[in-house]
Order: C-alpha cells, then structure tokens, then sequence
C-alpha cells in the first residue's frame, strides 16, 4: 500500500509514478493519492484508475478510515 503525493518534481504526477510501480512489479500496487489539488479534473482521473483522493492537509481520521477500508 502506498501514499503518493500527487504534484512531485519536475512536473511528474503521483499518478504516473503509480503506473510504473504497478508496470515494474506487475501487480495492482494500492495506493492512495494526497493533493492539494482539489479540481474536478483531478478526482475524476483517479476515480477512472481507481486511485482514491485525500485532500491536504489530510486529516489523521479519514486516512485511518480510507486504511481501514481498503485492508478489508
């Protein structure tokens, strides 16, 4: 399981650097995303990828929430 900043250096975005975990090892690597970024575009891409969203600032409830229920 993971959690991905989604803006990272130079321009690259959590999301690709996802696809490429999950390309290299060849498995559905979970993950979580956290942004800032709280536009439409951005939760509507990762809904289609099946990446959830937690806004920043992440607060410790939700995230022990979201946890919970993708370790189900």
């Amino acid at each position: 399981m993971g959690l991905i900043d989604y803006h990272l250096n130079e321009g690259e975005t959590g999301d690709v650097a996802l696809d490429r975990l999950r390309d290299h090892f060849a498995i559905p690597v979970p993950a979580v995303m956290i942004s800032a970024d709280r536009g439409k575009e951005l939760k509507a891409r990762l809904d289609a990828h099946g990446i959830p969203l937690l806004n920043k600032p992440v607060k410790p409830a939700q995230l022990r929430a979201l946890l919970r229920t993708m370790l189900k």
